[in-house]
């Protein structure tokens, strides 16, 4: 399928729109690109997955995997389409059945192309490979369908990926001023936004974690749970007794002990809880309020 065509059956669906939107960096955009209506469109949606398949390297590929989760169709159309398997990766692991991030069948060292909608910084994407590589599984391309010009490309490849797009957003424009769908001042005021409009930030790596982290994680992977519990009970006995029947299937309990201190035996209390946090293996995480200022100590 012709770029031009398949820009102006975007712009004619409503997957392009103009006007005044608010992004979720809280700027206010004059064009706002909505590919998820595509599933209602089921033909169309399959002539987008031959474009990008088009764009695919010609051999080496194991894997597809769309990122969550407006890609997701498009992705399966190309796997279908191409017999190449997929995988999917969870935006947060299920609590229960598998508990997996990734769903599908695959095996270490295998090569996957990722699949994205639509790129901004570039940090889903970013996000999906890191899962992957993690898993196993070698990443170093995306195909993307619109790139907004707004530093994805440049932020993946530090990441050692590489993208290809079907279009970057002034590219799309172009097609539709040239056949006059859209304005010149749009064309002028859009173009200005891209090239004008702050990059968003990318999230620096985190340089300090809490000191129970490393803890919190072996209880994790030793329980096969995340379950915290918070409790407010104002009784002390009730609270230990409670605390028993349940540390064994929690990995951590949340506690206002300012509630029960007032009146009652701190020592008494603070003495059974690291008792029983001991015989049951979970954190205890103490929550207060203190002059209108929160604080939260593991």
């Amino acid at each position: 399928m012709e770029r031009s065509r398949i820009a102006l059956t975007f712009y004619d669906m409503g997957v392009v729109k103009f006007g005044k939107y608010q992004l979720k960096s809280g700027l206010i955009s004059p064009i706002y690109i909505d590919l998820r209506i595509l599933i209602s469109s089921p033909k169309f949606m399959d002539e987008i997955a031959q474009s990008l398949i088009a764009l695919l390297p010609n051999n080496g590929i194991d894997l597809i995997c769309g990122v969550p989760y407006a890609a997701l169709p498009i992705a399966a159309c190309i796997s279908v389409q191409k017999n190449i398997p997929m995988v999917m990766c969870r935006k947060e692991a299920k609590s229960y059945g598998t508990k997996q991030i990734i769903e599908g069948i695959w095996k270490n060292g295998q090569n996957c192309v990722i699949i994205e909608d639509v790129i901004t910084s570039g940090s889903s994407v970013c996000s999906v490979a890191q899962l992957l590589r993690q898993s196993g599984i070698y990443t170093e391309h995306a195909i993307i369908i619109i790139d907004r010009e707004q530093g994805g490309p440049a932020y993946l490849k530090d990441q050692n990926i590489r993208i290809t797009s079907l279009f970057t957003l002034t590219e799309l424009l172009e097609i539709l001023h040239q056949e006059n769908r859209i304005t010149k001042e749009q064309f002028d005021e859009t173009i200005l936004f891209i090239h004008s409009s702050p990059k968003p930030e990318i999230p620096s790596e985190l340089k300090f974690t809490c000191s129970q982290l490393d803890r919190l994680n072996q209880i994790i992977q030793s329980k096969q749970s995340r379950l915290c519990v918070a409790m407010d009970i104002l009784d002390p006995i009730k609270l230990l007794q409670l605390t028993d029947e349940i540390g064994s299937e929690v990995c951590a309990i949340k506690l206002h002990l300012d509630i029960l201190l007032s009146n009652t035996n701190p020592e008494m209390i603070i003495k059974g809880l690291c008792n029983l946090s001991v015989k049951h293996g979970f954190l205890i995480i103490e929550d207060s309020v203190t002059s209108g200022l929160t604080y939260v100590t593991v």
